[in-house]
């Protein structure tokens, strides 16, 4: 996991805010500091970046900002890919806001539309994240956010590209619906990732062959011993009125140097982790 005597680190997923938060001009001194090689960046909904409108322009607003900050990161000389998409929490917020069901529906359509267009560009290289509420809602924005899930799963698939899901952490059942669903759709498998997986379901996933992303606060050691394409994540959200959640990205660096520093892990199940998986999956150059 070395290069040129440094331990090198990527981070799977997270995003960058800077109306609300530090944005990459913020973090990006630290990571080459500590040897971030790459980073998974990742669209908030409009409404963080101060859009509140649910219309596409609010999206093509949030977008030139997302991709504004992938440029910050790689002129650094981080290798970045870059993913959009329809948070499922974007459902509710909108329900709420007074748009109907079908309305937001429609809205995600014409935003996937964008995003394919923009991923035909080479703008943006992937979607997500997309999937469904973990938290109590209304039958019907669940019902919502799943039929976006699935037309974001045919669009990956058309694409060629990698797409994030969101989704309750229910172990078994949630990989189950996730495999079910990938036979269904006919995409590549090993362009879906399983975000902020926890253990359980971390282990029902990979059993099924799928790539997870293991938050770096999990417990890190054992989830990679459960062997398969092991990615990790900080999912810094950049808020500063919630500052660190839900972990800074070189929380990654210190818990991956503690993991090989008490024996838990080794160099070469860290190099694993940190840069094969990440060019296995989101087949970018290794570093």
């Amino acid at each position: 996991m070395r290069k040129m005597g440094r331990l090198l680190f990527s981070d799977a997923h997270l995003h960058l805010n800077p109306v609300g938060g530090v944005g990459a001009r913020g973090v990006v001194d630290r990571l080459v500091r500590e040897g971030f090689w790459f980073v998974g960046l990742v669209g908030l909904p409009p409404y963080h970046y101060g859009f509140n409108t649910p219309t596409l322009d609010s999206f093509e607003k949030a977008l030139d900002i997302l991709v504004t900050q992938a440029r910050l990161l790689r002129e650094r000389g981080i290798k970045v890919k870059v993913l959009a998409g329809f948070h499922p929490a974007e459902v509710d917020a909108y329900n709420k806001q007074g748009l109907g069901l079908e309305e937001v529906y429609s809205l995600a359509e014409r935003v996937l539309k964008l995003i394919e267009l923009k991923v035909k560009e080479g703008v943006i290289d992937g979607v997500g994240e997309v999937g469904r509420q973990h938290y109590g809602t209304s039958y019907g924005r669940i019902s919502v956010s799943e039929a976006v899930m699935i037309k974001a799963l045919e669009l990956a698939r058309d694409l060629g590209a990698v797409v994030h899901l969101h989704l309750d952490q229910s172990g078994w059942a949630t990989c189950h619906l996730v495999d079910m669903l990938i036979g269904l759709v006919k995409i590549d498998r090993s362009k879906v990732l399983v975000h902020h997986a926890n253990a359980a379901t971390a282990q029902a996933c990979i059993q099924r062959g799928l790539p997870v992303s293991v938050p770096v606060k999990q417990d890190l050691d054992r989830v990679i011993g459960f062997g398969g394409e092991v990615l990790v994540e900080s999912d810094f959200i950049d808020d500063n009125q919630r500052p660190g959640v839900s972990a800074y990205p070189w929380e990654i660096a210190k818990v991956v140097n503690s993991l090989i520093a008490s024996g838990r892990i080794s160099e070469e199940t860290a190099y694993r982790v940190m840069v094969d998986n990440v060019v296995k999956f989101y087949g970018v150059e290794p570093p």
